[in-house]
């Protein structure tokens, strides 16, 4: 009997349990239903690809066994890459538009502009097939949606990331044809406005003037660009794990895939190496990352001889996917000149010795006039070692080879920092000019963090000069000081024009800079009312009628854009 009610007692428990669980299938279910039709989000529902592109109305073209799709929309191919049980898909619109190396710079340029322009999609370069096509380079997009809310709501959202893809690969190629229509001989133009008359056209290398016969060995390459100080460019960039560096020069293309060569590779002394050094026109160098690409080209400058080389050296990333959820959206590119000297340093010391004993014969026979702008930095400085390093920095620098410039400028810099004594006048002067320098030399290299430590101590000293490249610089890296800085800066100038008339004459240029610089950072705050004003009175008192005309075109466009 008892064993009967215990039977009886399971029974009616397992009834009433599945009766349970059968109405809480039917209410979920239900529930489900009802709100995918009233477009509430149901956290733990996860679409399938069949739902998602039945309910866009498009076809499977193909399947990849890695669980990609690839559909057919409007023209173009899409590869939808699900994550299992997750809500995100990733979606990518490959090889749109390509373009030849000679115009990577160019296409770079217009990728970086297109990723400020839009927001969602990524846009990025990379080697679409073999280096030795005409055009290797390709253009790409990549975009993570979220599969969250109803499908009526996805179809909608998804329709219009689909066809602003279209809007983005517009803009890309009108940019670049454009860009590439206006493109001038920019390489030759960018070295003739350097100082290149001076009587040494080829000095490359140093030895230390009181250890050349005792240690017969060189001096650091100033001119080396290795990979680490080619991805110092690129502050806060994850490049990955480095896999090889393909060289091609000409037809010829070079792979290689050893780690430690890679890293020790020395694009200076791969050149000086090369039996037809004296015939390259251009080198290209790809190092491949697990994450993306950089692409260092070089291309030959006017002013090029026998015995000396000068290359206008691009440094480019491809950009990868990732920069999509990164905050930071820096440059990604540089550019710099390079001087390869073919000779041996033997040469280079006793000529860079000749210079330095020239300028000090011209002081001594009161024929400063006569010293060229190098020379004039030298004999700033009498330490024997440190005149050679000023005298290649100053040369560096006057040439735009700022690689190799900025070596010699922060030898200075140390050098100046660790002397264990007070500065005299003259070292103290020469500090803080070589703070600009370096400073200078930051900005014209992207890297406006490093920049701004060196040009704030420049500036300290009320140059015109450190003060204009350090606004330029915190414009540069938006800062938000800048307009505070700028305007104090245009404060104290007009106070001293006010006061002098001589003063006034003096700084007539440097106060017309800073209310340039002032009303771009209004511009870019979108404070248009207060450019607006500044620019009407710059035209009222003739002050810089054309930029206020132009700028002044671009308010009342950017204000009628914020009125639609």
């Amino acid at each position: 009997m008892e064993v009967l009610l215990v039977l009886i007692v399971i029974v009616f428990g397992i009834f009433f349990y599945a009766k349970k669980v059968g109405f809480d299938y039917y209410d979920n279910k239900s529930n489900k239903k009802a709100n995918e039709d009233s477009g509430i989000y149901t956290q733990n529902t996860f679409y399938t690809p069949t739902q998602v592109f039945d309910t866009l109305g498009v076809e499977i073209v193909e399947q990849r066994e890695n669980g990609g799709h690839i559909i057919a929309y409007q023209g173009g191919y899409f590869l939808f890459s699900f994550q299992k049980d997750s809500e995100w898909v990733d979606i990518h619109f490959f090889d749109f538009d390509s373009c030849k190396y000679e115009y990577i710079h160019q296409a770079q340029m217009v990728v970086n502009h297109v990723n400020y322009k839009y927001w969602g999609w990524t846009c990025y370069l990379r080697m679409s097939g073999d280096e030795a096509e005409e055009r290797p380079l390709s253009a790409s997009l990549s975009y993570r949606f979220a599969l969250a809310g109803s499908l009526p709501q996805i179809k909608t959202l998804l329709k219009e990331v689909l066809e602003q893809a279209f809007y983005i690969v517009h803009d890309f190629r009108s940019e670049l044809a454009e860009d590439i229509k206006k493109k001038k001989d920019v390489d030759e133009q960018f070295f003739n406005d350097s100082a290149f008359n001076n009587k040494i056209a080829y000095l490359q290398r140093m030895k230390e003037l009181n250890h050349l016969e005792e240690r017969g060995e060189e001096q650091p390459e100033s001119s080396e660009l290795a990979i680490n100080r080619l991805i110092e460019l690129f502050d806060h960039t994850d490049f990955g794990e480095l896999q090889n560096l393909k060289i091609i020069e000409g037809e010829h293309i070079e792979i290689i895939k050893n780690i430690d060569e890679i890293k020790d590779f020395n694009i200076r002394e791969y050149i000086r190496k090369l039996p037809n050094a004296t015939a390259i026109q251009s080198l290209i160098l790809t190092f491949a990352f697990e994450r993306q690409e950089l692409f260092v080209t070089l291309t030959k400058a006017k002013g090029s001889t026998e015995n000396t080389l000068f290359f206008v050296v691009n440094v480019v990333r491809s950009g990868s996917e990732l920069d999509a959820l990164m905050d930071n959206r820096g440059p990604i590119s540089s550019r710099t000149m390079m001087e390869i000297r073919l000779g041996d340093a033997e040469k280079d010391y006793w000529e860079a010795k000749y210079m330095i004993d020239e300028a000090n014969d011209k002081m001594n026979a009161g024929k400063s006039d006569e010293l060229t702008d190098e020379q004039r930095l030298v004999i700033s400085y009498t330490n024997p070692v440190s005149q050679l390093a000023l005298y290649w920095g100053k040369k560096y620098y006057n040439n735009r080879c700022y690689f190799q410039s900025l070596f010699y400028f922060n030898q200075i810099f140390w050098h100046l920092r660790n002397l264990k004594k007070e500065w005299d006048d003259d070292e103290r002067k020469l500090y803080f000019e070589i703070c600009y320098y370096i400073g200078f030399i930051y900005v014209d290299l992207n890297m406006y963090d490093k920049a701004f430590y060196y040009l704030y101590m420049a500036q300290s000293q009320r140059s015109i000069s450190a003060t204009k490249e350090f606004a330029n610089c915190l414009c540069n890296m938006n800062d938000p000081s800048a307009k505070d800085y700028i305007g104090s800066k245009l404060g104290e100038i007009i106070d001293l024009m006010n006061k002098s008339e001589e003063d006034a004459e003096r700084l007539i240029d440097f106060y017309l800079f800073l209310k340039r610089r002032y009303v771009y950072v209004l511009i870019e705050n979108g404070n248009y009312d207060d450019a607006e004003s500044i620019l009407e009175k710059m035209i009222e008192h003739d002050e810089c009628v054309e930029f206020a005309k132009d700028e002044l075109d671009f308010v009342k466009k950017q204000k009628d854009k914020s009125n639609i």
